[in-house]
């Protein structure tokens, strides 16, 4: 009869360690789970993070660590924009309101291209960079795709002042000078072939190197506030088999034009 107690209670003992062991196994599964599901959060925040700041195919070559390649496309639509009338502008109010309506105005753009077949290159001061075609290569429509961005951002701009004051900016503030056309926002487009890299590896940028950003940011340099500027290049892919009776898209000839470092060049303004 002892030795029946005895069974049974070492059978009692381990009963109750495998029952301890067992919740001490879901405990652990849990943290497990928790922190793994933790790490994959953390881990998209960074890759969304770097997918604002560089193509998604070249964080994952970063993330392999392989060899930074510059690649060469044969034909891509370069998009450059600024406010005319900046410098006047910034003379005459705080830097912390230029800086605002500056971050207003490119996250309102930012929003507005965010599902268009377009990449944001970069933004200096009031300069606004884009490019379609890149770095996903696809047909020539990356012309209309561009022009299609380039007509939305007026619209984008011309509605800022509602957008400023959601923004808390003064009433006296930018974009109600801009209504008054003190401010303009200004646009130039080029097409044509391109190569396409990252620069730096502590803090790497993707920049665009050829002869067609040169042209596409004369574009934007010799044109006017409030108009958006083509290149015949531009001009050509839009009209491409529809002639000039292009339904998408109105334009009007500028004509015969000196350019800077290109000479005579024939350009044209895309209606809006």
């Amino acid at each position: 009869m002892k030795i029946e107690k005895g069974i049974r209670r070492d059978t009692v003992g381990e009963t109750v360690e495998e029952t301890q062991q067992s919740a001490y196994t879901l405990t652990l599964d849990e943290a497990v789970r928790v922190k793994t599901a933790e790490l994959q959060s953390e881990r998209k925040k960074c890759d969304d993070l770097l997918s604002e700041l560089l193509p998604r195919c070249v964080v994952d070559q970063l993330r392999n660590h392989e060899t930074m390649v510059a690649e060469y496309y044969s034909s891509v639509s370069v998009f450059f924009s600024d406010l005319d009338g900046f410098t006047v502008w910034v003379s005459s109010v705080s830097p912390v309101l230029v800086i605002g309506t500056v971050t207003s105005l490119f996250s309102a753009f930012d929003g507005a291209i965010h599902e268009m077949d377009v990449y944001k290159v970069e933004t200096v001061r009031d300069s606004y960079m884009t490019v379609s075609g890149i770095p996903s290569r696809g047909d020539n429509q990356h012309a209309a795709e561009i022009c299609r961005m380039a007509i939305r951002l007026m619209k984008v701009f011309k509605n800022s002042e509602a957008m400023t004051k959601n923004a808390l900016m003064p009433v006296e503030g930018p974009f109600t000078a801009a209504a008054s056309g003190a401010l303009q926002l200004r646009c130039g487009v080029h097409s044509g072939p391109c190569a396409a890299g990252v620069i730096g590896m502590r803090v790497p940028r993707y920049c665009l190197f050829g002869d067609t950003v040169n042209v596409a940011a004369r574009m934007n340099s010799h044109g006017q506030g409030g108009r958006i500027h083509l290149s015949q290049a531009s001009h050509d892919l839009l009209t491409a088999g529809d002639g000039d009776k292009n339904p998408r898209f109105r334009l009007q000839e500028r004509g015969l034009m000196s350019v800077k470092g290109k000479g005579e060049m024939r350009t044209f303004w895309l209606l809006h």
